[in-house]
């Protein structure tokens, strides 16, 4: 078990590293979807995470701005449609595998 999850994880990052058009996100290995491939795309993923976490738990809001529902609902769609739009152009062509 072991050593077929590490030949696994070891098949993944040698994919990984193998980008030379330096994609941010590169197809998965097996099924459909994308792995962060270079450092910018960890970047991009931690502070999406990150900003979408914060705006449900309510980091940042004090007593005079009290974030409604809405408003959170509409920051995560605004930077989920800066997330598409920036995988758009650094991702490679999605494909079934």
């Amino acid at each position: 078990m072991f050593a077929k999850t590490y030949c696994m994880i070891k098949e993944s990052i040698e994919y990984l590293q193998n980008n030379p058009k330096c994609y941010w996100f590169k197809a998965k290995i097996y099924g459909f979807g994308y792995d962060p491939a270079t450092k910018e795309g960890f970047i991009l993923t931690f502070l999406y995470i990150f900003l979408v976490v914060s705006s449900v738990i309510g980091i940042g809001n004090t007593r005079e701005v009290k974030g409604t529902v809405e408003m959170r609902v509409a920051f995560i769609l605004i930077i989920t449609s800066i997330l598409i739009l920036i995988c758009i152009k650094k991702v490679e062509k999605p494909a079934w595998r």
